[in-house]
C-alpha cells in the first residue's frame, strides 16, 4: 500500500525535523486506521512556491543529533528517502505550485524544475506534461468561484485541454458541502488527490501527511517518484481517501488568520 499526501509545502517558518517527524506521526496513525501499518510506503508530494525550496532543504538536510532525519536521494533525481531511528522512511517527490494568468494555481507532481508563473492555464499545464509531472488544480477557498471557476468549468469541458486532475485539501470544511467542480469531477470519474496544504504560519507544521489517499502497490526504491507518476496518470481509480477536513471552528480561524498571514504571490517581485 502506498499513502499519498498530494500536496505538501515545506514552509519557511517550518523546522524540517519537526516536519517530518509530523508527518511521520500522522500517516502512522492512517496506516493503523486503514490497517496497513506493516507495510505501507509513505509519500509527500512537495508543491513548492518560488521562496520555500522545500526539496533544496530537504536534500541538504544535516542532522543535528541523535535520532534526526537523513535524506538520500533517489536515483530518478525527483524524489528523496528521508530516514530516522524509531521511523519508518518518508519519500518526497519533487513538485512546484505554479500561479497562472487565471491567478489560478497549478500543481506540478514529480518536476524539481521551476516553471514559470504568470502564463495562460493551458500553457503552464502543457509545460507540466513536458516536464512528464503529474498536473493538478487544487481547491483553495474563493478560488473556484466567479471569473476563476468558470476558466475551470470551461477546461473541464474542452476536450482539447491538456488533460489535469482537480486536488482536494484539508482545509476546506469537513461538513460543510463539497464545492460544484469536485462533485462534478466525482460524477464524471475524473481523478481527486487529496493533500493536507499547511498554511503559512508555525502551528500548521504538524499538519502534514493527515490527508491523503492510498493506492495499492509499493514503489520501486531508485525510481519511486517516476513510477508513482505513470502509475497514477495510468490507474488513477484505485486511489482511495483517508483523513478529513477541518471543523468549523478551526476553519474559521484558518480563514480569519490567513487575511493577515498573506501569502506571497509569485512572479510580483
Amino acid at each position: 500500500m502506498i499513502l499519498i499526501d498530494g500536496h505538501v509545502h515545506l514552509r519557511r517558518c517550518f523546522d524540517p525535523q519537526v516536519f517530518l517527524t509530523a508527518a511521520a506521526a500522522n500517516m502512522e496513525q492512517a496506516a493503523r486506521r486503514l490497517g496497513v501499518a506493516e507495510a505501507v510506503d509513505r509519500v509527500l508530494c512537495l508543491t513548492d512556491m518560488p521562496d520555500e525550496a522545500g526539496f533544496e532543504r530537504l536534500r541538504d538536510l544535516e542532522p543535528t543529533g541523535a535520532g534526526d532525519w537523513q535524506s538520500r536521494p533517489a536515483e530518478d533525481g525527483r524524489s528523496l528517502w528521508l530516514s530516522a531511528s524509531g521511523q519508518r522512511p518518508l519519500l518526497v517527490v519533487a513538485g512546484r505550485q505554479i500561479v497562472t494568468a487565471e491567478r489560478l494555481e497549478v500543481l506540478a507532481l514529480g518536476t524539481p524544475c521551476p516553471i514559470r508563473d504568470g502564463q495562460l492555464i493551458t500553457h503552464t499545464l502543457r509545460e507540466v506534461h513536458r516536464q512528464e509531472a503529474l498536473p493538478v488544480l487544487p481547491w483553495g477557498f474563493g478560488k473556484w468561484i466567479g471569473r476563476r471557476g468558470r476558466v475551470v468549468h470551461e477546461l473541464l469541458s474542452d476536450a482539447a485541454a491538456p488533460s489535469f486532475w482537480l486536488g482536494d485539501t484539508a482545509n476546506r470544511l469537513h461538513h460543510g458541502p463539497r464545492p460544484g467542480l469536485l462533485r462534478r469531477a466525482a460524477r464524471e470519474k475524473r481523478p481527486i488527490l487529496p493533500g493536507s496544504d499547511p498554511l503559512a504560519w508555525p502551528s500548521e507544521v504538524t499538519r502534514v501527511g493527515r490527508y491523503g489517499a492510498s493506492y495499492p502497490g509499493r514503489l520501486h526504491p531508485e525510481q519511486p517518484a517516476t513510477e508513482l507518476i505513470r502509475r497514477l496518470r495510468g490507474q488513477p481509480e484505485h486511489l482511495q481517501p483517508y483523513g478529513q477536513g477541518e471543523r468549523l471552528w478551526r476553519f474559521v480561524v484558518n480563514q480569519v488568520i490567513s487575511q493577515f498571514v498573506k501569502q506571497p504571490v509569485p512572479g510580483s517581485r
